[in-house]
């Protein structure tokens, strides 16, 4: 069953970059398969429960980093649905709202914020590279992050899915380590 929801997922991602990247959309079946294959993965090797105990911590982050993105773009004047349809697309977030089942509260950070920075020094490169603006399409270059990641820790980490995700754990456990704070 791994090896199936595994590659369900991976399909999912790589049509969401597909999409995200000649449409600036991506369609709403994508993503529900994309959550019951996350679903599946984390399910396999735990169960309902401690998935469960897993989702809400990361869900209720997801919520809080986009109800504090909202607050900031109403004070500066804007309606919500400007924010939703022009700056931040639903499908952007529905994107990670359904791949919150790979990760541990840690792991959803790490892959949010590193994910970020890839993709903000990216379009930084080619901004000054072509010397024009363009829109970025948040979900496929996340999708891209998040293959890469599953690819990485399939061939060396060997993680499960259970306790958080992949390197994002590996990654912070480390860091825990290097400064002297790991348990």
């Amino acid at each position: 069953m791994h090896i199936f929801f595994l590659l369900s997922i991976i399909g999912c991602l790589t049509i969401i970059a597909f999409q995200d990247f000649s449409q600036r959309s991506v369609t709403l079946w994508v993503l529900v398969v994309l959550l019951a294959a996350s679903s599946g993965l984390s399910w396999t090797e735990s169960n309902w429960n401690s998935l469960l105990h897993k989702t809400y911590p990361t869900a209720g982050f997801l919520i809080l980093v986009l109800a504090v993105l909202l607050l900031y773009y109403r004070i500066k004047g804007q309606k919500i649905k400007d924010v939703v349809d022009q700056k931040l697309g639903m499908g952007d977030i529905l994107f990670l709202a359904a791949v919150i089942p790979l990760f541990s509260l840690t792991g959803f950070i790490v892959f949010f914020l590193s994910s970020l920075i890839i993709i903000l020094i990216g379009a930084l490169v080619y901004e000054k590279t072509t010397r024009k603006g363009t829109l970025i399409p948040l979900a496929g270059l996340q999708a891209l992050c998040l293959i890469t990641t599953l690819g990485l820790n399939e061939l060396f980490w060997k993680q499960t899915y259970t306790g958080g995700f992949m390197f994002a754990d590996i990654l912070w456990t480390r860091l825990q380590n290097i400064m002297g704070t790991g348990a």
